[in-house]
This record gives structure tokens, C-alpha cells and sequence, in this order.
């Protein structure tokens, strides 16, 4: 889909004319996104009530897992951008005695088989 944008050009407080300028959405995403985050996320760029105007998949369709949408400042228009994950959500289980350890190592000075936790936290059951 092609996307005009229209600037005004004034000598002075003379109106002389206007500057158009024309792009493709789906190019700038072709050209513009890396190859590897377009394998695993869906990218797109979107009207306020989710209407697609351009979007590339080349790792397969989002699964709504992991989304993320961000408004684009553009004069005139509302578009947004949006990834969507193609990984699956997260499957890990944990018992409900096991506890997370944070810890911290400087490589100079601790030996990591001396790292001592920071903080011990019970895990909420699932």
C-alpha cells in the first residue's frame, strides 16, 4: 500500500506549492526490517482498529503470544507498528517448593563455584 505525504512550500507567506512524497509500507518492511527478526515475528503496520496496510511474515503467521504495538508520530495519519511473536508461549513448570536464586558473579574476584545467592524467593504455586 502506498502512503503520500503532502508538505506545503511557502516563499515567505507566499504558498508556491506542495513537496509529495510516495513510499510503500510493505517495502520499507522488506528493506528495512532484518531478516532474522522477520523469522520469528510477524510485522506489521496498522490502523488504529487493527486493519493491516502492509506486513511481513517470513518466518509465518503471529500466534498472539507476544505482541507489541507502537504508535507511529506521523502528521495526518495514525499507523502503528506491530510485531507478533511466532514462538509459542512458555511451557515451563516449576514444583511449588522451588524457589528462584538470583546471583551475581564478577569474573575477577568471585569464582563462580563461590557465587552466593542475593536473594532466595518462593515461588507463587501455578
Amino acid at each position: 500500500m502506498p502512503m503520500d505525504y503532502h508538505v506545503p512550500l511557502y516563499a515567505g507567506q507566499r504558498y508556491i506549492g506542495d513537496l509529495l512524497v510516495s513510499y510503500s509500507l510493505s517495502s520499507i518492511l522488506e528493506e528495512m526490517v532484518p531478516w532474522w527478526f522477520a523469522q520469528d515475528n510477524e510485522i506489521a503496520f496498522t490502523s488504529n482498529d487493527d486493519a493491516v496496510f502492509a506486513k511481513r511474515a517470513a518466518g509465518g503467521p503471529g500466534r498472539n503470544v507476544y505482541i507489541h504495538r507502537h504508535m507511529l508520530e506521523l502528521p495526518g495519519a495514525t499507523v502503528y507498528l506491530r510485531t507478533n511473536s511466532v514462538k509459542n508461549s512458555c511451557r515451563m513448570t516449576m514444583a511449588p517448593t522451588a524457589k528462584l536464586h538470583i546471583v551475581t558473579i564478577t569474573p575477577t574476584s568471585i569464582p563462580p563455584t563461590a557465587a552466593t545467592p542475593i536473594a532466595s524467593l518462593p515461588l507463587a504455586k501455578a
